[in-house]
């Protein structure tokens, strides 16, 4: 089985039954081949991680953030700290 249909979502697990995707009321996960979520999009944003769980890059209503490999941010609009 590759996909269910749970009580709080969906969920899609791949050919080694590692999970790789959701869908359900708090928003849609990605997830890369070792389990480490890579994007989010949320009723608040779209997040972007690194390889290594490290925030990336964030969108949100309130503006754009872009940030190092250390999580530090390098750009952004004029926007909250989560983005």
């Amino acid at each position: 089985m590759r996909a269910a249909l749970t009580d709080e979502g969906i969920v899609y697990v791949d050919e080694n039954e590692q999970l790789r995707a959701t869908i359900s009321y708090a928003g849609i996960s990605y997830f890369d081949e070792d389990g480490q979520l890579r994007a989010a999009m949320t009723a608040t944003g779209i997040l972007y991680y690194d390889e290594n769980g490290t925030l990336r890059v964030g969108i949100a209503p309130v503006g754009i953030g872009y940030h190092d490999e250390n999580g530090n941010r390098v750009w952004s609009t004029d926007c909250a700290p989560n983005c």
